[in-house]
């Protein structure tokens, strides 16, 4: 039995968690066109290994290359040989945009028990797509120990090197993976279900959407005092802090955090050679190229109403959470009493 494997592997930043979330919404339109979503860390397929639910990444990639290719390969075995009502699967996670030595081996492996794996990824010009990564990976989910960093000094430790995860993937699938540019694809959920065979209408929710600006000083701030790397979830958690300090205004430090239009060029000169390379592929492939377009950089500003109500729910919050701990605090000790 043939069946086809579409593997969505990003990138990050376009519009990957709104096409896994609208995979996972529409499971009975998906099959009545024979098409089933084995989700990200196939947690949807034959469940066989600990690791197989959409947080299991870090535990996947601590485990041998040897034993993540065994593993994958047992369930995108057990897939084909148990299932004859669907002719494609759709496996999608951005993680592996840029750990091609972790995946690679078991996708070129699959090809042997009959899979046609086809490899899609969306790719957006460098400034345009920067601005979003730095407020996600950047601010939000602060992956860097010490302060925030500025714009400029998150892209200058962390260079922008599409062309670095794309060459694997090319090299291994050739004609098989299907650059996408991002930026003429319209709404990528339904460029992605037309893929797929699916041109009828289907739900569809938007994920990760741009953060307020009240809401994104309020991280900036939170996770500015960890010392460490902080998930965005521990905003959400937890808000304590050590110490509290206003070297400059909440606007003033924001606006010395975002782009200019000085870093954006360079951004843009420092990526000019991936960005030539990405649109030779695309131009290969029938995609119009990627161009330079100007990233609209409305200037910070943000509302001290709606920033002063955020910050009394989050006071509140904590303040329950308080007196809950002293509530059950004062319970145990009577109880030891």
């Amino acid at each position: 039995m043939t069946k086809t494997l579409i593997v969505h592997i990003g990138a990050g930043k376009t519009g990957t968690s709104s096409i896994q979330a609208a995979l996972k919404e529409n499971g009975k339109l998906l099959e009545q066109h024979r098409v089933k979503y084995l989700g990200m860390l196939l947690e949807y397929s034959h469940k066989e290994y600990p690791w197989q639910f959409p947080g299991g990444s870090v535990d996947f990639l601590r485990l041998p290359v040897g034993r993540q290719k065994r593993e994958v390969l047992d369930i995108l075995k057990k897939e084909i040989e148990g299932d004859d009502s669907t002719d494609t699967l759709v496996w999608s996670n951005e993680w592996m945009f840029g750990r091609h030595n972790t995946f690679i081996p078991a996708l070129n492996a699959a090809k042997e028990f009959g899979y046609n794996v086809i490899i899609v990824c969306y790719v957006r010009e460098h400034g345009s797509w920067s601005r979003s990564a730095y407020e996600q990976w950047g601010i939000k989910h602060k992956t860097y120990v010490g302060e925030i960093k500025t714009y400029r000094e998150y892209f200058e430790a962390n260079p922008i090197r599409f062309m670095a995860s794309i060459n694997p993937w090319i090299k291994a699938f050739d004609c098989n993976v299907k650059l996408r540019n991002f930026e003429s694809r319209g709404d990528v959920v339904s460029d992605f279900f037309a893929e797929l065979g699916i041109n009828e209408e289907f739900r569809a929710s938007r994920v990760n959407e741009k953060l307020s600006p009240e809401e994104l000083l309020a991280r900036a701030v939170f996770n500015n005092l960890s010392p460490s790397p902080t998930s965005p979830v521990e905003f959400l958690r937890c808000f304590r802090a050590q110490e509290l300090h206003t070297p400059l205004g909440s606007e003033s430090w924001m606006k010395r955090l975002l782009p200019t239009p000085d870093d954006i060029e360079w951004l843009r000169k420092a990526t000019s050679a991936d960005l030539g390379q990405l649109n030779q592929i695309l131009k290969s492939s029938g995609e119009p190229p990627l161009v330079y377009r100007e990233v609209r950089l409305s200037e910070y500003k943000n509302n001290q109403d709606v920033l002063n109500m955020l910050l009394l729910q989050l006071l509140t919050i904590q303040a329950k959470r308080i007196s809950r701990l002293e509530s059950e605090l004062s319970i145990r000790k009577s109880k030891q009493a």
